[in-house]
């Protein structure tokens, strides 16, 4: 007669979920380990800069989202009267709109970088459709001025792999910021002007904004800035100056 062992399914239910974990655990393990290395691997050949390392008096400060008729000139009309370098990332449609305006930026010795086509979300999109934001962008630099901007500012200085991926395919350089002039709860000029004098230090880099929405505020608070900074000893320089620190 013949007789066939029983085993208890919970002992069948606990071999089972030993090999589950056997060949599933390692190759998760695995694909983690390879996707954190790649990752610090792609952070590692792209250029990031918070700030530049110095510890003489020099600040850069940058504008963001235009050019705008509305705010550039007078922008740039204070930087003239102060003797002022800054440097002005751009979104592509302004400067198709306005390329008068890239023009005169680079006319009086400012630097200017790429903030994209539409100033989109980044995060929300593609590898590909990151790319076309960037190279449409730096075609209407080219065309307005004959300049190809070597700085990015991805647009709410949001960073992903693919925002990393597209700046390092494009050869750009991503530059941040340390200090912003616009603060929803220091609503006057001069409040935003004594936030970021109190706020400074050596190699900082300054953001305000001369576009899409209004910034009558902004341009009100710069000389109050400037006068500010320079009464401590600061002297402005453009990005490329600044971050000659770096290297």
């Amino acid at each position: 007669m013949i007789t066939v062992k029983r085993v208890q399914l919970p002992v069948l239910a606990l071999l089972a979920m030993v090999a589950v974990l056997l060949f599933t655990i390692p190759r998760q393990l695995i694909n983690h380990y390879l996707f954190v290395r790649s990752a610090i691997a792609l952070v590692d050949r792209v250029d990031i800069e918070w700030m530049g390392y110095t510890s003489q008096k020099v600040v850069a400060l940058t504008f963001d989202d235009g050019p705008d008729p509305r705010y550039t000139p007078a922008i740039l009309k204070i930087l003239a009267e102060y003797k002022i370098p800054a440097t002005f990332f751009l979104v592509g449609t302004n400067v198709r709109r306005h390329p008068e305006l890239v023009r005169a930026e680079i006319a009086a010795g400012h630097q200017v970088g790429n903030h994209t086509l539409s100033h989109p979300h980044l995060r929300r999109l593609t590898l590909p459709q990151i790319e076309k934001q960037i190279a449409a962008t730096d075609r209407a630099i080219a065309e307005a001025a004959g300049v190809e901007p070597l700085l990015f500012r991805p647009p709410y200085e949001e960073l992903s792999e693919n925002i990393l991926a597209a700046s390092r395919l494009a050869r750009k350089k991503i530059v941040m910021s340390t200090i912003t002039v616009e603060h929803h709860v220091l609503p006057t000029p001069q409040q935003k002007a004594n936030r970021v004098a109190k706020m400074v230090f050596p190699g900082a880099i300054i953001l305000a904004h001369d576009g899409r929405v209004n910034r009558t505020d902004t341009v009100a608070a710069l000389p109050e800035i400037i006068r500010a900074l320079q009464a401590k000893g600061y002297r402005f320089v453009t990005l490329t100056e600044l971050l000659q620190h770096n290297r």
